[in-house]
């Protein structure tokens, strides 16, 4: 997500794939929420989304779609 808002910030129309069913990785599943609280790391991802960023969930990169797909679509 940092990449991508990074990215967006330069003008790149940018496309996120997530294998699982939402965003957050290891800091919304494998943080206790008494360190990070989920509801931030929510927040955070919802303003990236607003910013721009295209997000596809249930995608897995290599079984759902793969590269050579990627590149046709540029």
């Amino acid at each position: 997500m940092a990449c991508a808002y990074e990215l967006l910030k330069e003008g790149y129309d940018v496309t996120v794939f997530e294998k699982y069913d939402s965003l957050g990785g290891v800091l919304k599943y494998g943080i206790p929420d008494f360190r990070l609280a989920k509801k931030i790391v929510e927040n955070i991802i919802s303003k990236i989304e607003k910013l721009g960023v295209i997000i596809k969930t249930n995608t897995e990169l290599g079984k759902d779609i793969n590269i050579k797909d990627l590149r046709e679509r540029i």
